[in-house]
Order: structure tokens, then sequence, then C-alpha cells
């Protein structure tokens, strides 16, 4: 794996984005008093949803 290219740059930023969102839904679901901060983590489903697809799509995949 070439680590210079701009895709695998992408995907750095790409992957650092996810998991700081992921962890501010975490957060945002451990300090919240609401019953509904669950549906924090329906964003998510929203954010993975494209990544999966492109992730199927790629022509080496």
């Amino acid at each position: 794996m070439i680590r210079k290219t701009i895709g695998f740059r992408v995907g750095i930023v790409t992957f650092c984005l996810h998991l700081c969102l992921a962890v501010f839904a975490f957060m945002t679901y451990i300090n919240s008093k609401s019953s509904t901060a669950g549906l924090v983590f329906i964003y998510f489903l929203f954010l993975d949803a494209p990544i999966h697809l492109l992730i199927t799509l790629l022509p080496f995949s």
C-alpha cells in the first residue's frame, strides 16, 4: 500500500472525522439526562451509509 497517495490521506481524514464524531456522540449519550439521548447514534446510520456504499463500489474490493 502506498501511503503517499491522495486516496490514503482522504481515508485517514475520514477515519479521524468519524472517530471524533463517534466519541462526541458517546459523550453526549453518557452526559445527557434525556431518555432520547440514544437517538444521537442514528446520526451514524446516515454518516456510515455513504462510506459503506463507497467501499462496496470501489473497483478493488
